[in-house]
């Protein structure tokens, strides 16, 4: 699969204007090139139109010239547009081991005709590199006490991490692409791809591919400087489903130290919900 997919935003546009008699279907790609094979996110949007101006109904199909997309059809909604995100998990799917692109197709069966558009996608593999791990105290050392870590870093679960006025810190010991989600007060949302915003950093990543695993993984978003005020949501996702596991999570700078516990099965599943207020 795609394996550290960034999330993507669906790119805005205006549709074309039909002209009569004409059916249309748009296809946007978020993003529209360059999309990560490692671990990615690519975001498919169709937007259909009928002979008779009006928006279209039904399902679009989308395939590709190296086999279908996880997801195979995607109905459309009132604004007949139909979207599908894709994730990639290395070995899984063989859209995934495209070396240099893919052509995606969208194909909408109108009451009157079929309709079909195409675009190019293309790829790249980056080198699986984990966040810090600099190895000289830095975020993602290895770490068995404080001293350790360089100033401003906390030792957490045998890793330095980036500590703050507000820290979530993920571990699990299983040889699977855990993931923490942090989503804040001001519904900014914190994860593999959007390390930064609303004044938070993810700075430690850990297991992204098999190789990368360490007996203890670990995760950490923090805020350095003040963070927002309000409720945080969080949870955790078993990305690639390699092996089942259980985690923990601790969060501080909440009063006293929160923990947190959960398991995970083997699929590309989400914990459940937890909520903090700061």
């Amino acid at each position: 699969m795609i394996r550290r997919v960034l999330p993507l935003l669906v790119m805005a546009g205006c549709a074309a204007q039909p002209m009569k008699g004409e059916t249309i279907l748009e296809l946007r790609a978020s993003p529209g090139s360059d999309v990560d094979t490692v671990k990615g996110l690519l975001t498919l949007t169709a937007v259909a139109t009928t002979d008779t101006g009006a928006v279209g109904s039904g399902t679009v199909r989308f395939v590709t010239d190296v086999g279908n997309l996880t997801v195979a059809e995607a109905t459309l909604d009132e604004f007949g547009k139909a979207e599908t995100v894709f994730s990639c998990i290395e070995g899984m799917h063989p859209f995934c081991d495209t070396a240099s692109g893919a052509d995606v197709t969208a194909q909408w069966d109108s009451p009157s005709k079929r309709t079909v558009t195409s675009r190019r996608i293309a790829f790249r593999r980056p080198q699986l590199v984990e966040v810090g791990y600099s190895g000289d105290g830095g975020s993602g050392t290895e770490c068995t006490s404080q001293r350790d870590c360089q100033l401003g870093l906390a030792c957490f679960d045998g890793t330095c991490v980036g500590n703050g006025q507000l820290r979530f810190s993920l571990s699990w010991t299983v040889a699977s692409d855990f993931d923490l989600h942090v989503t804040t007060p001001n519904n900014k949302h914190l994860f593999y791809g959007n390390r930064r915003d609303d004044g938070g950093e993810l700075d430690v990543d850990a297991c992204v591919g098999s190789s990368t695993c360490r007996p203890t993984n670990v995760e950490n978003i923090f805020w350095r400087g003040t963070p927002p005020t309000g409720t945080y949501k969080f949870h955790v996702r078993n990305f690639n489903g390699r092996a089942a596991g259980s985690f923990r999570i601790q969060v501080t700078g909440t009063g006293t130290p929160q923990e947190f516990t959960g398991m995970l099965p083997a699929s590309s599943t989400d914990s459940m919900l937890f909520t903090v207020t700061r």
